[in-house]
């Protein structure tokens, strides 16, 4: 069977044409395989305390490396991986290591020694170490060890070796000049004695070694890194916009456990997201935990019943359930790639479940939410140590006799993310927050004050796309954290309790293809991708982009509270950036703010139960637990699901997809119903459905098969149904 072509293409145009794009940022593991496409021209520096640099060698033919499959192993590079435009972002960020000064930590008590570790930017608890033994005197090469996480004692050999910098004339050379190693009895490192310092680096053709002859040292240039990504956050930048200058405090020791007094910093394999989780939660969910095309399918089909529920209920989800489950996948996938966390392990999941509940109050409402379970880990670099300002520990005292904090530390987190339509609020005030605190209120704002920026969670107001709480742009002294050199680069930095936090934007700031969302997310898309969501339950956008102002919604404004409605899509946010013009100290800063998400919710919150919860102990809290999966909470919904009142076809899922996906449609009374698939000439692949059916919620799997049960290539395909005068065609994207 063929049809008229011209005719089918028509009818589907307009069929899709207004179809919303759902997707999500690539996951940091993509973007070390995302092109770079800049030629970069290296330009040497003489480095100080903190700055990234690349080591090549002095005639920029060949650069240091860690290796693409083993941060521990340092390897040689043809520089032109760099200089093309022909690399990766991995091939960068590999490249990219930081001076820290030996004293670093203690620079409250100690001065600036000119000696440093070398630091890769994809492990900052790590370092460049001799490989040999503890107490020997000599070593001819050079590997990187683990010198901080909460791994480190699983090493035979904790050390690393201190570097200094020398110029001679017209050279510069690496000279390894001692080596420290750890004390397992005091839990410190010392200068290991042994260790002869007259020790050079030395490049060939093939890889790094150590020479013990100052005249065979190879003659460097030390290259400037954040000339190839730029990754800084310097004074009076929109990042730093008080001009503050990096503070010596001394850093902030890991949290402790209050009951044992030991240091909370447990490996993540041990997280309560996993056993304690598993234990506590009802089994019904299960089915859904863990990434698997089993759960997958699990997870889409409790959705098809919460819908079919909140409907019977005269209620609905907020958006299309294709939006969820994408943003559960996109979740899902993402894994550490860097070691910038101290208890994080690389390959290992950020989020462990994302799971669907609909549990009703006691009033027989049914509540149901997308509970994230996630460790709250970036899975890239976040660079804390450039944090000019941190966080003091909130000791006694003023801040210059506090440490502050620049490491961070895993945790378990329970997010949990509304699903049911909840309405909007005109005005800030309509939601009422006073159940949970405000910035305001806490700062003992006239109600006549508050405002978008104000009238905000004292603590997370919303979850990214890698799962990493976002909090609201400014912080508890209702300062933006911009303006007070609060955050890194990317956007983030740490509190008290070292876990993890967005206060702003690193794309708009920086632009430079490695934060949570990127220009290269943009191509092939006709919306910019999904990068969070805020607690009310609104989606959380990228920003829209001049160089693609042919996206969706790029023309229909925000509100104050970083909103606007279009098309498909229902009621959004999205990343923006404003002029603000705030104080601190006395003094008067006007800068761009870069916004994730202002403060305020733009969706009612009134009725959302355990609202801005968020932590493991929802799961023992008699009132919150069934909104979270509790054991023994689950009742079954199926009695209340009933004969849909109109027929649809739902999107596919997965989409794309390979080598199967199921289609979803409702037939809202007996009918004889056909499901076929076309390519996009509107030729016949194969069909699926052809025969009476009784009225229901239904699927079919399609796998990617023709009617000869031949494989069919990757592509473009459409699903159509038929039912009496009823037909509606959607597309899927097959990838091979």
């Amino acid at each position: 069977m063929k049809i008229n072509n011209f005719l089918f293409i028509i009818y589907f145009q307009l069929a899709i044409s207004f179809a919303a794009d759902f997707y999500g940022s690539k996951p940091f593991y993509q973007i070390m395989e995302t092109n770079y496409t800049t030629a970069w021209t290296p330009a040497e520096i003489d480095p100080v305390n903190r700055d990234y640099i690349v080591i090549l060698d002095g005639s920029n033919s060949s650069y240091v490396s860690i290796h693409e499959n083993d941060i521990f192993t340092l390897t040689v590079h043809n520089s032109t991986a760099l200089t093309s435009g022909q690399g990766t972002y991995g091939d960068a960020l590999r490249s990219m290591f930081q001076l820290q000064d030996l004293y670093i930590e203690e620079l409250g008590t100690e001065s600036l020694s000119n000696r440093y570790t070398l630091r890769p930017v994809l492990g900052s608890y790590y370092a460049i170490d001799a490989n040999a033994d503890v107490n020997s005197s000599t070593a001819s090469g050079l590997v990187v060890r683990d010198i901080k996480s909460t791994y480190v004692t699983d090493q035979s050999i904790v050390a690393y070796l201190i570097f200094e910098v020398i110029h001679s004339g017209n050279t510069t050379v690496l000279k390894a000049s001692s080596r420290y190693t750890f004390n397992s009895t005091s839990s410190e490192f010392e200068i290991d004695n042994s260790w002869s310092s007259n020790h050079w680096l030395h490049i060939n053709s093939d890889n790094l070694e150590l020479t013990t002859n100052e005249s065979d040292a190879t003659d460097l240039m030390l290259a400037d890194a954040s000339d190839l990504i730029n990754i800084l956050n310097v004074p009076s930048s929109e990042f730093n916009a008080a001009g503050i200058d990096w503070q010596t405090n001394t850093f902030a020791a890991f949290p402790t456990n209050p009951n044992t007094g030991e240091e909370a910093t447990g490996g993540v394999e041990t997280s309560q997201l996993y056993d304690q989780v598993i234990n506590q939660t009802d089994t019904y969910y299960h089915q859904q935990f863990y990434h698997s095309a089993t759960a997958s399918q699990a997870a889409a089909d409790f959705l098809d019943v919460i819908e079919t529920t909140l409907l019977s209920e005269g209620e609905s989800l907020r958006y299309d359930k294709s939006l969820y489950l994408a943003i559960r996948e996109n979740m899902l996938s993402r894994k550490t790639v860097a070691v910038d966390e101290v208890n994080c392990v690389i390959d290992t999941p950020l989020v462990a479940h994302v799971y669907f509940t609909n549990a009703k109050d006691d009033n027989g409402e049914y509540h149901p939410f997308m509970v994230v379970a996630t460790h709250n880990g970036s899975g890239g670099p976040n660079f804390l140590i450039d944090v000019a300002r941190p966080p003091g520990d909130g000791s006694s005292g003023s801040y210059d006799q506090q440490s502050v904090t620049r490491n961070a530390v895993l945790a378990p987190v329970l997010c949990k993310i509304p699903l049911k339509d909840y309405g909007l609020v005109n005005n800030v005030t309509d939601n009422d927050m006073s159940p949970y605190g405000s910035l305001a209120e806490d700062a003992g704002v006239s109600q006549d004050q508050y405002n978008v920026y104000n009238y905000a969670a004292l603590a997370a107001n919303g979850i990214a796309i890698d799962g990493v709480k976002i909090y609201p742009a400014m912080n508890n002294t209702l300062v933006f954290a911009q303006m007070n050199a609060e955050i890194t680069s990317t956007g983030i930095h740490v509190g008290r309790g070292m876990g993890l936090h967005y206060h702003a934007d690193g794309h708009a700031y920086s632009g430079n293809g490695i934060n949570l969302y990127n220009l290269h997310d943009y191509p092939g898309h006709s919306h910019p991708p999904i990068i969070g969501f805020s607690l009310d339950g609104l989606a959380l956008y990228g920003r829209h982009e001049s160089s693609y102002s042919n996206m969706d919604g790029y023309n229909v404004a925000l509100d104050e509270f970083g909103s606007h409605d279009h098309d498909d899509y229902g009621h959004h946010y999205h990343a923006f950036s404003e002029t603000v013009t705030n104080s601190w100290q006395n003094n008067e800063y006007t800068f761009e703010e870069h916004f994730f998400l202002v403060g305020a919710y733009k969706g009612s919150i009134n009725n959302i139960p355990g609202f801005q919860e968020s932590n493991t102990a929802q799961l023992v809290n008699q009132e919150l637990g069934k909104y979270v999966g509790a054991s023994g909470t689950y009742v079954s919904v199926q009695s209340h699901v009933g004969i849909p009142k109109d027929f649809s076809l739902q999107n596919n899922y997965p989409n794309p997809f390979n080598p199967t996906t199921s289609l979803r449609y409702d037939l809202p009374e007996n009918s004889m119903v056909n499901v076929t698939i076309y390519d996009m000439l509107g030729r016949q692949i194969k069909t699926l459905v052809n025969q009476d059916q009784i009225a229901g919620y239904k699927s079919v799997v399609w796998d990617a098969t023709n009617d000869y049960g031949k494989p069919v290539s990757a592509g473009i395909y459409l699903y159509q149904i038929r039912v009496g005068n009823y037909i509606q065609t959607k597309k899927m994207v097959l990838l091979k």
